[in-house]
């Protein structure tokens, strides 16, 4: 069977050799690049795209690519391309009596765009890859604007894989996250006791997610996006034990592309981090703090521990006290919030029932940051439209 498999792609290599090459645009009068995996011998219309500015005379600068495919499956994927081939294109521009539609769109969505229609576009499958919206980007845009419903979920779905829209799931990805972060450490690269480690070959850029996912209208991952943007900084340095002799830095560098953003939410992002800072100062401070020690388990005889409360109060408030002095707890609440979940968990001198309650008060804290990132970055608006809701 693997002979005959063999035999049958040198068939088709031999009889497609058109896949690859380059002539003359019947219409931009640039050079056609026949694109390597979507060019058929039996395709009937020819999608073509520029990779350079197109001039006043329709010429085009660069390179124009082409992908030659059979009208039913573009009209399958897509309601636009339905309504575009409904009109006959006698007289109009075509490649080897083939006749040719050119997209308006950039070179490498268009290609993203068809690679994903024919199968050709490998998906990434970690969750929160640095190359997601790099891959899945033109195709989703595209898919938006041509109306490719199924297209367009599925990509959606990648990009609220790694960006939920509830707390539990964002949790879930950052506890994912930390496994991923267990690897980079061993990977980091060390200069006497200096070790430094780029996020950015790990983590995608926050920015470019934030722009696509408003080009693309996919609003339900904004919530994560824009906190994921506001707790990331350029650098930043954390004390190691190199060899247990001295004590090193663990740098994490780090960075977005602002050029991604407009000047509105260049504004969006500064104004938000200070209300972000604000409210998690505010929440140590009134919400979790004043509740220390708990009356309700002080000498409980049902409590499954007899709490001590000072000595309680004292462990748990000290933790929290070092928390709010902490500038973690003003870029990252949540993960600040966990964090401090899993160090009480493992204290000695908290009774069972005060670590359970502070651990729920927690979460809460953790819960009533990420219902308030619609008011801090200003996102009503945002939400309240989406490409994909049913409305």
């Amino acid at each position: 069977m693997s002979a005959n498999t063999d035999e049958s792609s040198r068939k088709r290599q031999r009889t497609d050799t058109d896949a690859g090459l380059e002539s003359e645009h019947p219409a931009h009068g640039a050079v056609l690049v026949r694109d390597e995996h979507v060019w058929y011998p039996e395709g009937n219309i020819i999608i073509t795209a520029c990779s350079g500015t197109c001039k006043g005379d329709g010429r085009c600068e660069g390179p124009t690519f082409g992908y030659k495919c059979i009208r039913s499956t573009l009209v399958q994927h897509s309601r636009a391309f339905e309504g575009m081939f409904v009109y006959d294109n006698a007289g109009g521009p075509t490649v080897d009596e083939v006749p040719v539609v050119h997209l308006p769109d950039r070179a490498e969505d268009v290609q993203g765009f068809m690679w994903m229609m024919h199968g050709f576009l490998e998906l990434p499958a970690r969750r929160r890859d640095p190359n997601t919206t790099k891959i899945i980007g033109g195709a989703l845009r595209l898919a938006v604007k041509y109306e490719a419903v199924r297209m367009e979920k599925q990509l959606r779905a990648i990009l609220e894989r790694d960006w939920p829209k509830s707390y539990l799931e964002w949790a879930e990805a950052e506890r994912q996250n930390g496994l991923l972060w267990e690897k980079v450490e061993e990977e980091g690269k060390v200069l006497g006791n200096l070790k430094i480690c780029d996020v950015n070959l790990y983590a995608p850029d926050p920015a470019s997610v934030v722009s696509l996912a408003k080009e693309a209208r996919v609003s339900t991952v904004l919530r994560a996006a824009w906190y994921e943007l506001a707790r990331s900084y350029a650098q930043g340095s954390t004390p190691y034990r190199d060899d247990g002799t001295h004590l090193g830095w663990w740098v994490e560098r780090r960075a977005a592309d602002v050029r991604l953003l407009d000047q509105a939410d260049l504004v969006r992002l500064l104004v938000g981090r200070e209300k972000l800072r604000d409210m998690a100062s505010f929440i140590v401070r009134k919400q979790i703090l004043s509740r220390f020690p708990f009356k309700e388990y002080e000498g409980n005889p049902k409590s499954l521990t007899r709490c001590d409360p000072l000595r309680c109060y004292q462990e748990v408030s000290k933790r929290l006290n070092e928390l709010e002095d902490s500038t973690d707890v003003g870029h990252d609440p949540m993960g600040a919030f966990i964090t401090l979940q899993t160090q009480i968990r493992q204290a000695e001198g908290v009774c069972s029932s005060c670590k359970d309650h502070s651990c729920w008060d927690l979460r809460d804290a953790a819960m009533s940051v990420w219902d308030a990132l619609e008011d801090i970055f200003d996102l009503k608006e945002e939400l309240a439209f989406d490409s994909g809701s049913e409305n």
